[in-house]
């Protein structure tokens, strides 16, 4: 299977490219099973990038909860 050509977000904070992540209802409290996106690779960053229906910068608080990022 060939990779897609996907065009990563960059962290608004550290300027360089997200990797991909899924969240959980254990990463992220939310309705939904699993939301996938991006995470800074930086381990001490806690700015990630959703996608779908929530599309956007969030910041995951320690508590799992997505706080809106703004840039």
């Amino acid at each position: 299977m060939a990779l897609q050509d996907i065009e990563y977000p960059a962290c608004p904070e550290h300027e360089i490219s997200m990797v991909p992540h899924t969240f959980d209802t254990r990463d992220a409290s939310l309705l939904q099973g699993t939301v996938e996106g991006f995470r800074c690779p930086n381990l001490d960053c806690s700015i990630v990038y959703v996608e779908g229906t929530l599309r956007g910068f969030y910041t995951l608080e320690p508590s799992g909860h997505l706080t809106p990022y703004h840039i």
